[in-house]
């Protein structure tokens, strides 16, 4: 049986990873240097190259040369991986059915931005900023052109080439906006257009936990009878369809998700989006008028400002999250460091790296993997660059024998 062979009936589902790796040790690379580049290049950047390309040509030098981490660094060096692979990355995130067809948007750009050498460190900038981080992205040098948007001119709008040269990181990211409520993809335009148009701003918690730390809400939300609910706002029906089994679902349900995602989402109580101009919104000295929205409830919360408190902290919550900071504070990117530092956030980029790459998910036995590998991307300065890297040079993933 060949590495190849391996590669499909895992891929497929016939093979299970850990034999895998138990049946890779027992057979040899048939196939040529050539083959294995064409492999790691068009997992790592997501195209596939002619047979004749002079970079296939020096990916198979450097894997003759049992060079395989130089070998990926042409790949993630590439254009094709910044404008293709990059892109399938951050394409899903920034919507709200997680379109991968999605057109070039701000949150997209920003991600990859994000992801080029800093010219200053001459290091890859944290992945980090993508969620606490006060900036936004030029497209050739395009100006800001009204108060709290960047210009999106006609190229940005479509798959051009995006490179450091004409896709650059500028700050602040709106002009109206302080540093302490800006939070980088968090309240980018596309994120505050999916998910705090209309509504009360709860998607924006949603949304955070779903792409960022790799959980549902259905999947965090606290069922413990004794949890409490001050939290919960005055447009939470207490009794929804009224009557005594209108409020034992209250107490049953709604509950239980609205505690924990209604005592976070005053992260974002200034901020808004306007369909009316399609701009984002920013209040500087109050909230906005849509948190306090139908009054169901009088007795339930009444936001009057920003500060906010997680309380997705108990039992399997904390075992799931790994918090590492700050539990409470005021403004978004306070909410944005909190999710940052949790070591869920990283073991969750490593899921996303994980199934981009190697095609298909991690399995509950390969957890030591995935801890493993979120640990080297802490470790790295949570450099995306080196974490697509880290992944694709896993046994588990191609059968790399280095």
């Amino acid at each position: 049986m060949t590495h190849v062979t391996l590669i499909n009936r895992l891929e497929k589902g016939m093979l299970k990873p850990l034999v895998f790796v138990s049946l890779l040790a027992n057979v040899s690379f048939a196939e040529t240097s050539l083959q294995q580049a064409q492999l790691l290049y068009s997992r790592l950047a997501a195209v596939k190259l002619s047979q004749s390309s002079p970079v296939l040509l020096n990916i198979s030098q450097l894997i003759e040369a049992k060079k395989w981490k130089e070998a990926a660094d042409v790949a993630i060096g590439s254009e094709d991986f910044s404008n293709v692979s990059l892109f399938q990355f951050f394409a899903p995130l920034s919507s709200r059915i997680e379109n991968p067809d999605i057109e070039l948007n701000d949150f997209i750009a920003m991600g990859i931005a994000n992801s080029f050498i800093d010219p200053v460190t001459n290091k890859d900038r944290p992945y980090t900023n993508l969620v606490d981080g006060d900036f936004s992205v030029t497209f050739n040098n395009a100006p800001l052109s009204e108060a709290n948007n960047t210009v999106l001119t006609n190229a940005f709008n479509t798959r051009t080439v995006l490179t450091p040269a004409n896709l650059k990181i500028v700050s602040p990211q709106r002009i109206n906006i302080p540093s302490t409520a800006a939070a980088g993809l968090l309240t980018s335009r596309q994120f505050l257009k999916e998910h705090a148009i209309a509504g009360t701003n709860r998607r924006m918690v949603h949304y955070a936990f779903r792409e960022f730390l790799c959980s549902d809400i259905k999947e965090w939300k606290d069922g413990d009878p004794a949890i409490t609910d001050e939290f919960v706002s005055r447009d939470v029906s207490r009794a929804p369809g009224g009557g005594i089994a209108g409020a034992q679902q209250y107490q049953a349900e709604c509950r239980t998700c609205h505690q924990l995602q209604d005592g976070m989402r005053n992260a974002f109580a200034k901020h808004d989006f306007s369909g009316t101009t399609s701009s984002a919104v920013y209040s500087a000295t109050t909230i906005v008028p849509k948190i306090n929205f139908n009054n169901l409830f009088p007795g339930g919360m009444v936001v009057t400002d920003d500060s906010w408190e997680n309380k997705a902290t108990r039992g399997a919550n904390a075992a799931r999250f790994g918090w590492r900071g700050p539990l409470s504070g005021n403004g978004a990117k306070a909410f944005g460091q909190m999710i940052g530092r949790s070591f869920r956030f990283s073991t969750c980029a490593v899921e996303k790296v994980f199934k981009q790459v190697c095609k298909r998910a991690l399995i509950v036995d390969e957890q030591l993997i995935k801890e493993s590998l979120a640990r080297g991307f802490e470790g790295d300065g949570y450099s995306l660059r080196g974490l697509f890297k880290s992944v694709a040079l896993v046994p588990e993933c191609m059968g790399v024998k280095q």
